[in-house]
């Protein structure tokens, strides 16, 4: 139809941050529940001014080619730039794992009354050619409008399931006392933490992709079907993992803060809990490399763990105040004992907090009991989506043969 428009007729343009509050004014009415238009714009101006923000954060427009400069944008949406580990096999069976860097793209939107006219399918065109030639490697975005938009344009849709723990049901009597009695071996993890976990954990991530590959098969957690159950892909497939950052984390926890402010709510300071050996529940360790044996007070369950203070087991969070959810940022855990012990800890601060349910992405079921409470559902909303840029640049290319690993809440 003569009245679609055509790549020749338009372009996506930065646009730079005092023209932000423009596109924030738009999109008030999509993504501003809870809040009045004044405090929407006061927590978009927060998280732009963040270090995550400031280092990774860039806001596009589209735009008549003929009028750059104008403001009366068609559509608009922010990628913010992603550090991620990425394992590639050549024709000759040859596995390399390198870091590259790519893209999410969030906020994704059209003008009411633009709407139905092909303008946003036209700036994601144009917006992945221009990624491409910033170097990326992939773009990842979540959906909220079903799954048939993104597919359309180049993007996989990938498993959207979430684990859903109802923070009283099942809840035995110790756990209800421990609440009270604040008696767990999971340690809390507070701000200041967040850094050093991070970085200890993208270090078991490289080694975990690496050796993935060796063994021949894949040993990374979090990766699985749209049932729930784990899939156990072969290592001649390419793989993707995105990188947590400290700064990514923060982004996230002053998102929480902010909310909050605006209900009424003490600001929380336990942003996770961890398993560690100087967490004074040790009984019996020989200060080496061979395990160390810590012991659950809730069940006399002991379990063994390295001997080191690095936590290999731990879980992070943020408070979502709206819909009364714990939501799961990153979650590592070894057996099903500490993730009973990682679970209790998120509990009681849900509990803390009047939330109701914690929330999991695409969890490993093999680390959790089956009667822990647990219920596996199809996410509706935020359906995790990526599309390849291969070496000669071409969009969405084989997806099929690319795996995304650990596709958790952190790469929200």
């Amino acid at each position: 139809m003569s009245n679609e428009p055509t790549l020749s007729d338009f372009t996506v343009v930065q646009i730079p941050p005092s023209q932000y509050p423009l596109t924030n004014i738009n999109s008030f009415i999509e993504w501003g529940s809870g809040l009045t238009l004044q405090q929407y714009l006061e927590r978009e101006s927060l998280l732009a001014n963040l270090a995550f923000s400031i280092e990774n954060l860039t806001t596009w427009a589209l735009v008549p080619r003929k009028n750059p400069e104008t403001t009366t944008f068609f559509c608009s949406c922010e990628t913010y730039r992603r550090s991620a580990l990425i394992r590639t096999v050549d024709k000759n069976g040859e596995v390399e794992v390198k870091e590259g860097v790519g893209f999410s793209i969030a906020s994704v939107f059209c003008v009411p009354s633009h709407r139905k006219k092909g303008y946003a399918s036209l700036m994601l065109k144009l917006l992945s050619q221009k990624l491409r030639e910033m170097g990326a490697v992939f773009s990842s975005l979540y959906s909220d409008i079903g799954k048939d938009f993104y597919t359309r344009l180049g993007w996989k849709l990938y498993p959207y399931v979430e684990l859903r723990l109802d923070v009283f049901e099942n809840a035995d009597g110790n756990f209800k006392e421990a609440i009270e009695s604040q008696e767990f071996i999971a340690q809390p993890v507070i701000q200041e933490e967040i850094s050093s976990i991070t970085h200890s954990d993208c270090d078991l991530l490289l080694k975990e992709f690496q050796r993935s590959h060796r063994n021949g098969n894949n040993v990374m957690n979090n990766n699985n079907n749209l049932d729930g159950s784990f899939s156990d892909r072969k290592s001649s497939m390419k793989c993707i993992v995105i990188l947590p950052t400290p700064s990514s984390y923060e982004w996230m926890l002053e998102r929480s803060k902010f909310y909050a402010r605006v209900f009424g709510i003490s600001e929380p300071r336990i942003w996770g809990a961890q398993i560690t050996l100087d967490s004074g529940f040790v009984s019996s360790c020989n200060n080496d490399k061979t395990p160390c044996k810590i012991t659950d007070n809730h069940s006399s369950t002991s379990i063994n763990l390295p001997c080191s203070k690095r936590p290999e087991s731990f879980i992070l969070w943020i408070y979502d105040f709206l819909k009364k959810d714990l939501r799961i940022l990153r979650f590592r855990s070894e057996n099903k004992v500490t993730t009973r012990l990682l679970i209790d800890r998120a509990k009681r601060e849900a509990a803390l907090y009047g939330l109701e349910r914690v929330i999991i992405w695409n969890p490993d079921l093999k680390v959790f009991d089956e009667n822990i409470g647990r219920i596996m559902a199809e996410m509706k909303i935020s359906l995790p989506s990526l599309a390849w840029y291969d070496d000669h640049g071409n969009f969405g290319d084989q997806a099929e043969d690319i795996e995304w690993l650990h596709n958790e809440y952190y790469a929200w």
